[in-house]
Parts: structure tokens; C-alpha cells; sequence
């Protein structure tokens, strides 16, 4: 896991309400506990960015684990690329039938795809759904797809899950509100932007140039319309230097 420590100041005191949108998934409803860390915060002092590489495999094989750094680390924001999970939609949509999907909802319709949420309850959910809001941001399959966990002690005002730069294979035309791999999640906090991305493989043909080359072309004109405002972009970039 890679750790990128944004900002560290004095927590401040009084109770914190994290940013209630409709994208933010109610899978299960959850008291609210106390800050771990005390009082409420405007922008996070620490995010973790992992590509997990499939959640629920990672669940299976590894939660003991997972769930031990992150009560060590208590990051105020956790985002995971690559969870591959299906977003919910019709009954018996298919992938790119041009449906629109809930991307903010796991698809539950088939044994396999209930037995996959289960894991992702009984486990990420039930030990840390009451100290941070979940928000996903799925594919049409079990493929690509996001999710950044918020402290629910950490304000923001606005979330966002997709940019009006991408076009194409980068527009869902059913839902134009969502990437349509769930290839990103915008948060604002009070006084810095976090943009968490799963950017698209640059692959092995021409399709796949183009695929990326639009991403990167959309990423620059937004990185370019930002202004003067604070922001950290994290997340699984897939950039290297060299073939390895």
C-alpha cells in the first residue's frame, strides 16, 4: 500500500458531519460511533491508496491482514482502485447493453454476485461502516471500478464521478454523471480537492492507444482548469518509466 500523507494539523472541536450525497451507498445502516482520533475535521490529514486488485478476493485472502493496517493507521481517507465489482442496474442487464447502472450500488442478482457483497459486509463493512461512509463507483462488470471511504467525522461539500472533459469511451450516455468503468471519484473538502483515479492501462493496440490517450488528454485539461485551489490526485495512475 502506498501512503500519501496530505496535511497534519490540530484536530478541532465538535461533531462533524461527512457530506450525505445520493451516490453514497446505504448498504446497511450503522450507528454512529465517536471519532477514534476525537473532534471533527475540515480536510484529512492522512490518505491511503491501494489497488487491491479485486476487493473480494482480497477479503477472502487477506482481511486479517487488511484489517489490522488500517486500525494501525486510521487513515482519514481510504481509496481502492480495481474493485471489481459489477454496478447494479435491470434486471438481467448485461455488459454494454447501454443500460444505465447505479453505479453507486453492487449488482446482487446471481449467487455468485449476493455471495461476493456478503464478504465485502461481514468484513470492510461491519468493521468500518459506522467511522467512515463508503462511496463506489462501479463498471458494468467485475471490472475496473472505485471506492473511497471518508471518515464520517471529515466534512465535504461536494462529490463528483466523472468530469464533462471525457468523451467517448469515456462518457456513459445512459448516466452521464458517472465514468463508465468507475474510473473516478472527486471529493471536496474545505480547503483542498482529492481526485482518486484508476486510469486505463495504456495496453497493446491501436484501440487501446486511443482509449488512453483521450483519458490523458481529459486529465490535462482538468488538471489545467483547476485554478488556485489546493488539490492531491492519488490513486493507481498506470504510469511507469520502464517495462516492469
Amino acid at each position: 500500500m502506498e501512503r500519501f500523507l496530505v496535511r497534519k494539523r490540530p484536530r478541532t472541536e465538535g461533531a462533524g458531519d461527512n457530506c450525505t450525497l445520493p451516490n453514497e451507498v446505504q448498504a446497511e445502516q450503522h450507528t454512529e460511533k465517536p471519532d477514534v482520533n476525537g473532534g471533527a475535521l475540515d480536510d484529512p490529514e492522512k490518505v491511503i491508496s491501494w489497488n487491491v486488485n479485486g476487493l473480494v478476493v482480497r477479503l477472502r485472502n487477506d482481511w486479517s491482514q487488511m484489517k489490522t493496517f488500517l486500525e494501525s493507521e486510521q487513515p482519514d481517507v481510504l481509496c481502492l482502485q480495481e474493485v471489481r465489482l459489477p454496478a447494479a442496474g435491470p434486471k438481467g442487464c448485461k455488459r454494454g447493453d447501454g443500460q444505465k447502472r447505479r453505479r453507486s450500488e453492487v449488482k446482487g442478482d446471481s449467487a455468485q454476485e449476493k455471495a461476493d457483497w456478503d464478504v465485502v459486509q461481514k468484513t470492510l463493512i461491519a468493521t468500518f461502516g459506522a467511522q467512515y461512509a463508503f462511496h463506489w463507483s462501479l463498471a458494468d462488470w467485475k471490472y475496473s471500478g472505485t471506492l473511497v471511504m471518508i471518515r464520517r467525522s471529515l466534512r465535504c461539500s461536494k462529490i463528483d464521478f466523472t468530469f464533462k472533459s471525457f468523451q467517448g469511451v469515456h462518457c456513459d450516455p445512459a448516466d452521464p454523471s458517472c465514468h463508465p468503468e468507475g474510473r473516478v471519484i472527486y471529493v471536496r473538502f474545505k480547503s483542498l480537492d482529492m481526485l482518486a483515479t484508476y486510469a486505463p492501462n495504456n495496453g497493446n493496440d491501436s484501440d487501446a492507444f486511443a482509449r488512453r490517450k483521450a483519458w490523458d488528454v481529459a486529465m490535462k485539461q482538468e488538471v489545467s482548469a483547476r485554478g488556485g485551489r489546493p488539490w492531491v490526485w492519488i490513486g493507481d495512475l498506470n504510469v511507469a518509466a520502464d517495462r516492469v
